[in-house]
């Protein structure tokens, strides 16, 4: 019997809720009324309901992140096409430029060139500036990522 009662009390108040309490907080909240903004502070503190950041796309990996995440971003080198030189192997990175050789006679079939790419493009922070990326790709010699490399790994 108590059951059944719960659970009109339950309808009820959803009903309510979805019809009048919430649109009415929302509103009074955009007014930035105090007496809802104590309340939902208590209800929802801070220290269990942080702000929430925005997420931003990362301009290197295409990922979204985190501005407050310290994990690094790493992007492998890409190689698409490849030319040989009698024993020679030649290859570089369409993402960043980076050029690659190997010697045939140093290496069996299954091991190269795979073995010979090793690496990233970029191994750094997380960044969200294209002119960033521009300048640190514009050449390979330019290993300047967007803000300190340090900052932890993934």
């Amino acid at each position: 019997m108590g059951g059944q009662r719960e659970d009109g009390q339950q309808s009820r108040l959803m009903s309510i809720w979805s019809s009048v309490i919430a649109p009415d907080l929302l509103q009074r909240l955009q007014k930035n009324d105090p007496d809802v903004v104590a309340v939902l502070n208590r209800l929802y503190p801070e220290s269990k309901h942080p702000t929430l950041t925005p997420s931003k796309h990362c301009v290197f990996c295409h990922r979204k992140y985190d501005p407050r995440d310290t994990s690094i971003c790493k992007v492998k080198h890409f190689v698409d096409d490849t030319h040989t030189d009698h024993h020679q192997w030649y290859s570089s990175c369409v993402t960043c430029g980076e050029s690659f050789s190997a010697n045939f006679d140093k290496y069996d079939d299954d091991e190269w060139p795979d073995e010979m790419i090793t690496g990233y493009c970029h191994k750094g922070p997380h960044c969200n500036d294209v002119s960033v990326r521009r300048e640190k790709w514009k050449t390979p010699e330019n290993k300047q990522a967007c803000g300190d490399s340090d900052a932890g790994e993934d």
